[in-house]
């Protein structure tokens, strides 16, 4: 079953994975075995511009179309959420999509046990005489809170260099044209890899849109997009074999710098794409590149971000952790160095341990978000080499 079901009726009757639709195989009685959210299985869902016009493209660019023929299975589609068909899958308890986790339950549990020892001991160390062993064992939690979210992130770090899969076979990083806006940050971070199985287009954030070089739903041409009027590149979209387009690039921010030609000569053979060149629009004054509603979101999200935007989507406190962070650990930091002094003057030892571990623990959780803004703004986001100051 096709539940082609997705917008602002989807997003009142099911979670946010299954705003798109999904791909439900069902038993002889109908009862549902597995749901696939097709959005998880898209990766430009990312991009503003990704969202089909039709649920049967999403079928198509996420493989599923291929997948089902492959078995053999009969496909039927459902349009309204009360369709009979799905009586025993959407209605009821047994509604919700698959939702993924952005950090696992072991960091939840943890943190939430320290935040429960920190309120518990700090009240205690107000309520009662004896604050001096409630009061260290308050910091102690505190400065555990930051701790555990770089464990996390360490941990990650280790976990995906070791399950990086193949190497690159080639890689290209952006060449841009001189005053295309470019910044360090997108000229360090973005960039292009080729996989024996994958093409991979990372984005100045880092964010990795990873499509494959097989299939159906595979880019197989490569289309240089070129201006009307002037005969320009303006610029390049990965293009299936039906003409769906799955990724684009600006041409000036990529390609169109010195080292830009020979850059998109390598790109089309090193990939195995076919390389050809498309007037934009009929004739001079037409629709203008990017038409595509998904070039149109990879016109900005896969060039130079400005630099208040490209602070903030990279910034991991606000994109993992959320926003409340940035307050809430500093502010139990604060809190506890506080009482930590005033116990100085009546038991200096515990005092002092109690207004290091605070200490500690204000920077634990100031210091990332501190050293993030300061590389951002004084080296990621400032003009590369060539380049006229952004915005």
């Amino acid at each position: 079953m096709h539940i082609d079901v997705y917008g602002e009726e989807a997003a009142r009757r099911m979670p946010p994975a299954g705003q798109w639709g999904c791909l439900e195989f069902q038993n002889a009685e109908g009862r549902r075995i597995l749901r696939i959210p097709l959005v998880e299985w898209l990766p430009e869902s990312v991009s503003p511009g990704a969202r089909p016009e039709k649920g049967s493209d999403l079928l198509q660019l996420t493989g599923a179309s291929a997948l089902v023929k492959a078995l053999g299975i009969p496909l039927e589609t459902a349009r309204r959420l009360d369709d009979p068909l799905l009586s025993h899958s959407v209605r009821g308890a047994d509604t919700d999509p698959y939702l993924g986790r952005a950090l696992p339950v072991w960091h939840s549990v943890l943190r939430g046990s320290a935040l429960a020892v920190w309120l518990l001991c700090f009240f205690a160390a107000l309520a009662w005489g004896d604050s001096a062993p409630w009061l260290g064992a308050a910091a102690a939690a505190a400065f555990a809170l930051p701790c555990l979210a770089d464990l996390w992130l360490r941990l990650t770090a280790r976990s995906a260099a070791r399950n990086g899969g193949p190497a690159a076979q080639a890689s290209f990083s952006p060449s841009p044209a001189p005053g295309s806006g470019a910044t360090r940050r997108f000229c360090e971070t973005a960039e292009i890899r080729v996989h024996p199985t994958d093409l991979v287009l990372v984005d100045s954030l880092g964010q990795e849109r990873w499509l494959p070089r097989t299939g159906a739903h595979a880019p197989e041409r490569l289309v240089r997009v070129l201006d009307a009027g002037k005969g320009v590149p303006v610029g390049a979209e990965l293009r299936t074999r039906s003409g769906q387009v799955r990724a684009a690039l600006p041409w000036a921010p990529w390609f169109g710098g010195p080292d830009g030609e020979a850059r998109w000569t390598e790109f089309g053979p090193a990939a195995g794409l076919s390389v050809e060149d498309r007037t934009d629009g009929a004739r001079k004054g037409s629709a203008s590149w990017p038409a595509h509603g998904l070039a149109r979101g990879d016109a900005e999200a896969m060039g130079p971000l400005d630099a208040t935007t490209a602070r903030t989507g990279s910034d991991f406190v606000l994109t993992v952790l959320g926003d409340k962070n940035l307050f809430i650990l500093p502010g139990f930091g604060v809190a506890t160095l506080g009482i930590g002094l005033k116990l100085l003057g009546a038991d200096p030892a515990a005092g002092l341990v109690t207004t290091a571990l605070a200490a500690l623990a204000l920077c634990a959780s100031l210091g990332p978000t501190l050293a993030h803004q300061l590389n951002s703004r004084l080296r990621l986001d400032r003009p590369a080499p060539g380049q006229e100051a952004t915005s």
